[in-house]
């Protein structure tokens, strides 16, 4: 039984330049319809439409859309553009890093971003413009002091298990100057 081999398909020394030269390319979006967006190449050469990749894409899923203008770069196995994917975006004039760079943000094009500073400890969310929804039929627990600096609205019982005081007056320790009938409103010690 004779051996089966197998011989390597000859290709010029300029087609396997080619091909190395193109298995990675740098481009910018320049178009997004859904998942999917299309990247003009420096030369000026447009890709068709390309997936758009997924930090994760598993049982959990991050999803963060490009957008035209974006920086890019192409994976083209054997140099074919066609099979390109997409691996990194990169920071550039139109969408720079962020000015600090010892903290990890991500940022929106409205202005709104989060942000950790791990030298000060800090977590920041910050909106330019709508609110903020919490959904946790566990409840909230918060383990930290709390200052509220707008007004505050609950639609259910507020309780607490220690006195409250507002504006100097104990709601447990305050006295009231009438017993046995209807009283004013508490004295201020």
């Amino acid at each position: 039984m004779a051996a089966l081999a197998i011989v390597p398909a000859m290709t010029s020394p300029a087609e396997t330049d080619r091909r190395l030269g193109d298995l990675l390319r740098y481009g910018t979006v320049c178009e997004v319809a859904g998942a999917h967006c299309r990247v003009k190449l420096d030369e000026g050469f447009e890709t068709d439409w390309i997936k758009m990749p997924m930090i994760r894409a598993g049982s959990i899923r991050i999803w963060a859309p490009f957008a035209n203008g974006e920086e890019v770069s192409l994976v083209c196995p054997d140099g074919d553009i066609a099979a390109a994917t997409i691996h990194a975006s990169h920071a550039s004039d139109d969408y720079p890093a962020p000015l600090d760079p010892a903290q990890t943000r991500i940022d929106w094009a409205d202005g709104s971003w989060i942000g950790y500073d791990p030298g000060a400890g800090d977590f920041t969310v910050q909106l330019v413009a709508g609110a903020v929804r919490l959904v946790a039929p566990g409840g909230l627990a918060i383990d930290a002091d709390v200052e509220v600096r707008g007004k505050l609205h609950a639609t259910a019982e507020i309780s607490s298990d220690i006195d409250l005081t507002a504006s100097g007056v104990s709601l447990v320790d305050h006295d009231h100057v009438e017993t046995g009938a209807l009283t004013k409103k508490p004295r201020r010690q």
